[in-house]
């Protein structure tokens, strides 16, 4: 469960003027809001802010005004993020930072390029940064793949772009002007 935007409050940024907005699959928003309204601590946090959040059960949607935003989406259907943007007034003229940890591996990677070409044409000024994991044909990510596969939850997209140099090109070719693309250990 994410809880970057949790610790960056908890960490004083509450003042900064950004919005964070977070997708997911249901039932994982459906956990995790349940995990928020349930949390002490973040009950403790919601108060020191004067944050009120409003849940609507109907869409599956967390909201704390425009600070932070928690909501059901399909990354695999475009129509599906197309409309997240529209009903939580994303404004594409206003830079934008996508993150995306060990998401875009289980989705299919044309659906993903597509997605990505989306936010390339769409967006005036985007950055997205992307934690994947990638080479599933050495001995760990063979074994990575199949432990996956064993959980019902395989790695469908990790085979189009399998090497590093492939991430790059990923996004070149979705329109991206500037990429860089590091290794863990690299980092």
């Amino acid at each position: 469960m994410e809880t970057l935007w949790f610790n960056l409050m908890d960490q004083g940024f509450a003042d900064k003027n950004f919005r964070f907005i977070e997708l997911d699959l249901d039932m994982v928003v459906k956990r995790k809001i349940k995990k928020i309204k349930s949390s002490k601590k973040i009950s403790q946090l919601f108060e020191r802010l004067q944050l009120k959040p409003s849940f609507a059960e109907q869409n599956n949607t967390l909201s704390l005004g425009d600070k932070y935003t928690i909501a059901s989406c399909d990354l695999s259907d475009l129509s599906q993020f197309r409309q997240v943007i529209d009903e939580h007034k994303i404004n594409p003229k206003l830079p934008t930072f996508f993150y995306a940890e060990c998401v875009l591996s289980y989705i299919n990677a044309d659906q993903v390029d597509d997605l990505m070409g989306f936010i390339n044409q769409n967006f005036n000024l985007a950055f997205v940064f992307d934690y994947e994991m990638y080479n599933p044909s050495d001995r760990f990510g063979q074994m990575m793949v199949k432990n996956f596969d064993q959980r019902g939850c395989p790695l469908v997209g990790i085979y189009k772009y399998q090497e590093i140099r492939h991430q790059h090109e990923r996004y070149s070719k979705n329109g991206f002007k500037n990429t860089e693309v590091y290794t863990m250990k690299d980092v």
